[in-house]
């Protein structure tokens, strides 16, 4: 598959939805060898008690929540293993049929398990910042482009260090707001309408931009594109540009003539492994139908 489809359907969240169609009430998570060596188990288990967050409905229901699916838990490397004996299937042998091609089917483990879980709950306060600036064409000006940005980072550490984010993602939010400012300063209003939106919780799991996507203060099927601006990298002279999800939209061909006007390239995706496709807010408008880049 194109590398954004599979890291569409290898996202957690495809999986454990995925997984509840077919009837599951929990699940266990297990690294391949490729993901161990991109993020390991070790490193999964420095994070085991930051706290978790989710945007919740009018009825107090976190938005991401999936009907009749429990909490699940992650085993490593060896327990899993343990988990496969006696199965008629070892799971060395499922990691050699992935790396010769072949997709695994199901087939039952010897074993039960039991799960319990637990969590206490606290409400906060985070918004999204939202501006329009009206279309001037009569056709078009009911049609929204959506510039975005995330206006968080990941905060203070335990020893006080504070993270500031000026790259991740203050210098995105720059570039939107000046994007904003250069439409204005102009005097010629766009033909479709702008949206400028600041989105929160980019990095406690694309939580503003989920909320604002499924929330949208304009008809959903008036969103045409999303351009979203996520930590670019403004550090250096730089000869090409990468528009992660543009070969898959319109919106690719409009880059490309952008691009060679500034004496820049459009380039692919350098690192397809790490599914970058689906860790920014525009995958956000993908799931609700739009097809953004960013």
């Amino acid at each position: 598959m194109p590398n954004e489809v599979g890291a569409h359907y290898s996202s957690g969240r495809t999986k454990r939805e995925t997984a509840a169609r077919h009837g599951a009430i929990g699940y266990i998570t297990l690294n391949t060898p490729q993901r161990e060596k991109r993020w390991s188990f070790k490193r999964s288990v420095e994070h085991l008690h930051d706290d978790s967050f989710d945007w919740v409905d009018a009825d107090d229901v976190p938005g991401n929540a999936i009907p009749g699916l429990h909490p699940g838990v992650m085993l490593d490397m060896p327990a899993a293993r343990q988990l496969f004996m006696g199965a008629e299937r070892s799971l060395q042998t499922i990691f050699t049929e992935m790396d010769n091609g072949l997709a695994p089917r199901g087939f039952p483990l010897p074993y039960r398990a039991e799960l319990t879980s637990g969590a206490t709950h606290k409400k906060i306060l985070s918004p999204n910042v939202v501006a329009i600036l009206p279309g001037s064409d009569p056709k078009l000006k009911d049609e929204y482009v959506v510039f975005s940005a995330h206006l968080d980072h990941i905060g203070v550490e335990e020893d006080g260090q504070v993270n500031n984010g000026a790259q991740d993602n203050a210098a995105g939010i720059a570039v939107m707001l000046e994007t904003a400012r250069l439409f204005i300063e102009s005097g010629r209003a766009p033909r479709r309408s702008l949206l400028f939106v600041a989105v929160t919780a980019e990095e406690e799991g694309l939580l503003g931009s989920d909320y604002f996507a499924r929330h949208t203060p304009v008809p959903p099927q008036s969103i045409v594109a999303n351009i979203n601006l996520d930590m670019p990298m403004l550090l250096y002279p730089f000869k090409d540009i990468i528009a992660f999800g543009a070969e898959h939209s319109s919106l690719g061909k409009t880059a490309e003539r952008a691009a060679r006007r500034t004496g820049l390239k459009l380039s692919p995706d350098p690192m397809p492994e790490q599914v970058i496709f689906v860790r920014s807010d525009h995958y956000n408008f993908v799931r609700q139908g739009c097809r953004p880049s960013t």
